[in-house]
């Protein structure tokens, strides 16, 4: 699957959470498989993000390093434009039904963070169809038909 690295980024967190949710084998497996997929893309983002700092900061005087404000802007241009990046990444989409089945219990956050890998395989409610309101609220009588 395409995923943006910044998208990997925030699934982290998700994925952290569906850790210590109990769940059938199958959706276990699948989870631990992209956690470790994940991981291994996160630390790459982190050197990266890492020697970004290292190139627009001075040190701080307490150990660390922080980028300057006059490199700021540059910074988060480069730090964005490298987040923006798709990568080709082998992950299992999670079914959202065998979520539910197994109790997963997560937080909206949460899940807007796994959205694009979570399987929506849940029908949609029948929601009724509103009738559509004309400019005109009272139709005009409909003059019956004359017969021949």
């Amino acid at each position: 699957m395409k995923v943006k690295l910044g998208t990997i980024q925030l699934a982290q967190s998700g994925f952290v959470t569906l850790m210590k949710s109990s769940m059938p084998i199958k959706l276990s497996y699948a989870v631990s498989k992209n956690v470790r997929k994940i991981a291994t893309e996160a630390e790459d983002i982190e050197k990266f993000r890492q020697e970004l700092i290292k190139k627009y900061g001075k040190e701080d005087g307490k150990g660390g390093i922080q980028v300057t404000p006059e490199n700021s802007e540059v910074f988060n241009k480069e730090y964005g434009e490298f987040m923006d990046q798709e990568i080709e990444i082998d992950l299992w989409k999670i079914s959202l039904s065998k979520m539910a089945e197994a109790g997963v219990r997560i937080t909206p956050e949460q899940m807007l963070s796994l959205e694009d890998f979570i399987d929506n395989d849940i029908p949609e409610p029948n929601v009724p169809v509103v009738p559509k309101i004309t400019s005109d609220p009272i139709p005009a009588p409909v003059e019956a038909e004359k017969k021949v």
